[in-house]
């Protein structure tokens, strides 16, 4: 019988302060069971990374396995209404694993991938929600009034000057930049998970310039139900970690 396993790993890395944090933990009900991996990476601060990684499992309210992408939206909905007042900001990624159901529920705002390798061997890839990688998020986060310059947004509030730059279009808090910022996730659902990975950008590459290389070093990895602890040493050696790196890996198999 395969029995399905979790693995956490985090490094501060030489920053003098942690703002990456993480959740994990399994639910089940009449109609499902499974498990719930969250990771915030943090910025400006700890504060609303720190609060979701403590209010997510008393928020999240499972009730029937088709409904699963609304009860994610609504999970964000509330950490978004409980945090948009904080100066501090934080990415989000969730990943709802139902066992019972052969799926996984994926949720992004932000930039901390999500990937995912289900069972006929196809690797997913969660969007990014990064003005520097993606144009069209560039875009939409224009319209809505920022401005781009050197791979950060601004926005221009007419009577403090420019605000702080921010790499990403999505994202909790940042309450300076609320006009600037979308709160709505991307959601989307995978069968047939085998191998599933929930991080913070700093496992990948926090310039997001070597990205694509080191995506298909983790598919690799991922064939063979790598941890979290063995993705992250195969990052350092890699290169050196200039960020705080969080890894959270679900995989159906014991390694």
């Amino acid at each position: 019988m395969r029995t399905p396993v979790v693995t956490f790993a985090t490094e501060q890395g030489p920053l003098i302060y942690q703002e990456d944090f993480a959740t994990y933990f399994h639910f089940q009900n009449p109609s499902m069971r499974g498990w719930l991996l969250a990771v915030m990476d943090g910025h400006r601060g700890r504060a609303v990374a720190e609060f979701c990684a403590n209010e997510i499992e008393n928020l999240f309210t499972p009730d029937k396995p088709d409904s699963m992408e609304d009860t994610l939206r609504n999970l964000i909905a509330k950490l978004n209404a409980k945090t948009s007042h904080f100066d501090a900001g934080s990415t989000i990624s969730l990943a709802c694993i139902l066992e019972s159901h052969r799926k996984v529920v994926v949720a992004v705002l932000g930039d901390s991938p999500v990937f995912v390798l289900d069972t006929n061997g196809v690797f997913h890839q969660s969007p990014e929600h990064n003005a520097r990688t993606n144009l069209g998020e560039r875009r939409a986060a224009i319209k809505r009034g920022a401005v781009y310059e050197n791979g950060y947004l601004f926005f221009n509030d007419g009577d403090n000057g420019p605000q702080y730059g921010l790499q990403m279009s999505r994202a909790l808090g940042n309450a300076p930049l609320s006009r600037m910022l979308s709160r709505e996730p991307e959601i989307y659902t995978i069968e047939n998970p085998k191998w599933v990975l929930v991080a913070s950008d700093g496992l990948i590459d926090p310039s997001h310039w070597n990205a694509e290389y080191l995506m298909s070093k983790f598919k690799a990895h991922a064939k063979y139900c790598a941890t979290a602890k063995m993705l992250l040493e195969y990052a350092e050696k890699e290169g050196p970690r200039n960020d705080n790196t969080t890894a959270l890996v679900w995989c159906r198999e014991k390694r």
